[in-house]
């Protein structure tokens, strides 16, 4: 499962193995909030934090003279 945040970064949610993926350029703004309301959306998340607080995050940033394989 997957969502763009901005158009050269991107959210992976692994929901079999718990966790979460962010691939951003090195000058792009996170923004926490906006990561939160996509997980939660993709996720079908309650009011509760719980359940997205058993996933593990990952962030990967890079810049745009680096290619990720």
């Amino acid at each position: 499962m997957s969502s763009v945040l901005s158009m050269s970064s991107n959210i992976y949610l692994d929901e079999q193995n718990k966790s979460i993926f962010i691939f951003a350029n090195y000058k792009d703004y996170i923004d926490c909030n906006e990561i939160y309301k996509q997980i939660k959306q993709e996720l079908k998340l309650q009011e509760s934090l719980e359940e997205l607080q058993s996933y593990t995050p990952s962030l990967f940033r890079f810049h745009s003279s680096h290619r990720l394989i």
